[in-house]
């Protein structure tokens, strides 16, 4: 028995109850000496008596529970770690891996799915239809973003050809932070202000860039780093269930 020794997802390694009893059985007295069979690094096999099961344990924490029609697997906290993830890949036949660029509210993925604790897996590697729980993520209202947009399309456009006079090159900003000077540039062109105050305007851009900057790229990047404080001032996120 080389177990783990072969890599992971080896001929070697176990993924059913089956498997496990066949190793366990197979394995001498003195591999079983101290009550559990060694797989591999910090990873051990063992028999669960008072459950009939058979239980592998990474770092002394059970993180697949064979049962003869499925498996458990549980990542007892560390469902994000790689190294926790490629061994219930290996032992259950499921693919675990992070996928949070989709802005998932669970962003450990197993086949697809939104994992969770003692989720079960059958012996073909399947997540059980039961266990296919409701996907979530947060994203950002449309008729919020349309307004950021429309928003700082006017911010631009008043603001390009000031700044080309040097209107606010020694402008103080009153000590505003960035997020409650755009809500005052927003109520000011709401209430049809064709003026910007630079002591507003001087907290939206980033003026002691370098003479390479333009200030077209000043405002791109001002429009970047003010879009979630203003999605989030403005109840602009919303939670979907993905299909």
């Amino acid at each position: 028995m080389s177990g783990f020794s072969r890599g992971f997802g080896s001929r070697d390694t176990p993924k059913t109850f089956a498997a496990c009893q066949k190793m366990w059985n197979d394995a001498s007295d003195r591999k079983k000496a101290k009550g559990y069979l060694i797989l591999g690094t910090n990873t051990e096999l063992s028999w669960n008596e008072y459950r009939s099961t058979f239980e592998v344990r990474f770092h002394n924490n059970c993180i697949v529970e064979y049962f003869p029609e499925f498996k458990i697997i549980n990542a007892c906290g560390y469902s994000t770690s790689p190294t926790t993830q490629g061994r219930i890949s290996a032992l259950t036949g499921c693919y675990i891996a992070q996928n949070a660029g989709l802005g998932y509210h669970e962003s450990t993925r197993v086949n697809g799915f939104p994992y969770f604790d003692g989720m079960r897996i059958d012996n073909h590697g399947h997540v059980l239809e039961e266990d296919r729980r409701p996907d979530f993520k947060t994203v950002a209202k449309k008729e919020v973003v349309q307004r950021y947009t429309n928003l700082f399309r006017r911010i631009e456009k008043l603001c390009i050809g000031r700044y080309e006079l040097g209107e606010w090159a020694n402008t103080d900003n009153g000590n505003l932070t960035g997020s409650e000077a755009l809500r005052l540039l927003e109520n000011a062109l709401a209430e049809g202000e064709t003026f910007l105050p630079g002591r507003i305007v001087r907290c939206i851009l980033p003026f002691h860039a370098t003479v390479d900057t333009s200030f077209r790229e000043l405002l791109k990047t001002a429009k970047e780093t003010y879009r979630g404080h203003y999605y989030k001032a403005n109840d602009g996120y919303e939670t979907i269930e993905v299909k």
